[in-house]
């Protein structure tokens, strides 16, 4: 059996960075999955195989079979996938399409230990900076170290994990 993810990777792309510039990578996501799902049917395998139908006449038939269950870009890819004769490779977009959309919402973890308690405006500070550098999306935990002997000021180090 073929690979597919070489076919399919270019177009997991395009609709990835169409969903992202259109506010719709939720909606996409949840097309590709019922696309996917569809294509797992045995009657839509042999639809796309079908000798005897045009790729126009398939794509008329699949688009009836998925109204109202995929958004306008999947029907855009579905129209691109038979025009292009690449229709058996949605399962695999919609592998792509999910790891790209992990990717894409990655958020990072970031604990910050400190040795002295900072006020509220300190805290926020440090926890801008490091939104700053690391990206919007993570997520700081700062929690204070309990240290036997005071620390001055000066000679703290903080370390970001």
């Amino acid at each position: 059996m073929q690979d597919l993810v070489p076919l399919a990777r270019p177009y997991a792309k395009a609709i990835f960075d169409a969903a992202v510039d259109g506010g719709s990578t939720s909606e996409t996501q949840s097309s590709l999955k019922s696309l996917a799902a569809g294509f797992k049917e045995k009657a839509i395998t042999d639809l796309i195989s079908s000798p005897t139908l045009s790729r126009s006449e398939i794509l008329k038939k699949l688009t009836s079979i998925f109204d109202g269950e995929v958004n306008e870009l999947v029907e855009n890819l579905l129209g691109a996938l038979a025009e292009n004769d690449r229709l058996e490779i949605c399962p695999e977009i919609s592998n792509l399409y999910e790891s790209l959309l992990a990717e894409h919402n990655k958020q990072l973890d970031i604990d910050v230990s400190i040795p002295v308690d900072l006020s509220d405006e300190s805290k926020e500070g440090l926890k801008q900076s490091i939104l700053k550098k690391y990206g919007e999306t993570s997520n700081i935990n700062l929690s204070l170290i309990h240290i036997s002997e005071p620390t001055r000021p000066e000679r703290m180090a903080v370390s970001v994990v």
